[in-house]
């Protein structure tokens, strides 16, 4: 009975490979879906605690459109708005209006216009409006634009660049998704340590906000350049 039972269970070893492996596969499958299912939960738990925008009408300052000629007339890191950019809005605009007549060529009227805008300016004072010509005026030059004449009057053009708020469109991934995301966020992380940059994180109420910085080391900062900031807008589609 002994050899019996070792020649049987000699047989039945191979046979019990499969089932094992099946075994562990289905336990591989019912742990992904317990990750998945608290990857959503976790995911909806987020998204219950954002916070939603507040929009209130806050007319800007004389201060505020100061720093606003300064930093169009800065020679090393300007603020600008291409011509090219406004244009593309404004045959937009006249496209979605079906009207039929071509949109208007962009002037300094169109950089007061959004100004005037952004600041929630509606009737502008003479301080105000000395101001926002100059910015006009500034803004016009650097894109080759003709500025304002003398004595000029607050322009009734439509701004093509506004402030306002959109909804941004998020949606759960799968965990393989967010894995091969996490690994491409991992190499860029790694790219900005090795060009000198370093990452800080700042508390917002909807969370923490990572960013880079690069600062200069001793002995190799130019007292005469302004350090250079860049906002990049939120991803679309795919990444949120």
């Amino acid at each position: 009975h002994g050899i019996l039972n070792s020649s049987s269970s000699k047989r039945c070893g191979p046979m019990m490979r499969p089932q094992r492996k099946r075994r562990l596969a289905a336990r591989l499958f019912l742990a992904y879906v317990f990750l998945e299912i608290v990857s959503y939960l976790r995911y909806r738990r987020r998204l219950a605690r954002l916070r939603q925008p507040r929009l209130a009408y806050r007319r800007g300052s004389l201060d505020d459109l100061r720093l606003v000629l300064r930093q169009v007339k800065q020679a090393s890191c300007p603020l600008t708005v291409s011509a090219a950019s406004m244009q593309i809005y404004l045959d937009e605009r006249e496209r979605e209006s079906g009207s039929g007549q071509p949109a208007p060529k962009v002037s300094w009227r169109h950089y007061y216009a959004s100004m005037q805008h952004a600041f929630c300016i509606e009737g502008p004072s003479p301080e105000e409006h000395s101001l926002l010509l100059q910015i006009a005026k500034a803004s016009a030059l650097r894109q080759g634009l003709p500025p304002p004449p003398a004595g000029a009057a607050p322009p009734s053009a439509p701004p093509p660049v506004a402030f306002g708020s959109a909804p941004v469109s998020v949606f759960h991934k799968p965990l393989p998704v967010e894995v091969a995301l996490s690994a491409v966020r991992g190499a860029a992380e790694a790219v900005f340590r090795l060009l000198g940059f370093s990452g800080r994180w700042v508390e917002t109420p909807e969370g923490r906000m990572r960013y880079w910085v690069s600062e200069p080391r001793e002995g190799e900062a130019e007292p005469g350049l302004l350090p250079a900031v860049f906002l990049h807008g939120v991803g679309m589609g795919f990444v949120p």
